[in-house]
């Protein structure tokens, strides 16, 4: 498959996606399914963990949610109730 230089967007960022995962691994090979659930998938759930933690963060500042810190240091995200919200009457 020839590629040139006017390639469409989207395979351009994906390109650099495959890049971004590339630096720093030595020697790495694999099968299009390998790179598929291997490659492709961890450097988005890497970046997008990234940006789940910014949003999270913004949705605390905004009072959206509120945070606390667990015994072994990860936070637990809670959802604060909406003034609209009705309590739950457990029968």
């Amino acid at each position: 498959m020839k590629v040139n230089d006017e390639e469409e967007p989207d395979i351009q960022s994906l390109a650099e996606e495959i890049a971004r995962y590339l630096q720093g691994r030595e020697q790495v090979a694999d099968t299009l399914d390998g790179i598929l659930q291997w490659w492709i998938l961890r450097q988005r759930l890497h970046e997008e963990r990234r940006r789940v933690e910014r949003a999270m963060a913004y949705l605390h500042q905004q009072g959206t949610i509120s945070i606390r810190t667990l015994p072994d240091g990860r936070l637990l995200y809670i959802g604060r109730p909406s003034a609209t919200d009705k309590p739950h009457l457990d029968s």
